[in-house]
């Protein structure tokens, strides 16, 4: 599992905010055979922390709450302007 997760953010981390929860399992193919897949992404405010360390999980949620100045380049991409 760790390993699927490293690879999957290797590849895909530019494509996520950094206050994100991904959350990975098992799924069954049509043949019968388990792999690793990505179950679902959501908001770090929205997530539990399961089986994940609940200090990291914190800092998330932490970082999802930075005032939009303090956002990283990166992150100021994923704000959603309203009004």
């Amino acid at each position: 599992m760790l390993g699927f997760a490293r690879d999957l953010l290797a590849e895909y981390r530019h494509t996520l905010p950094g206050a994100i929860v991904v959350d990975v399992g098992t799924i069954q193919e049509p043949s019968g055979n388990e792999r690793w897949a990505v179950v679902e992404a959501n908001g770090a405010w929205g997530s539990g922390c399961y089986a994940s360390d609940p200090h990291r999980a914190v800092d998330v949620v932490l970082h999802s709450t930075v005032p939009v100045g303090a956002l990283s380049d990166h992150d100021r991409h994923f704000v959603r302007r309203t009004g």
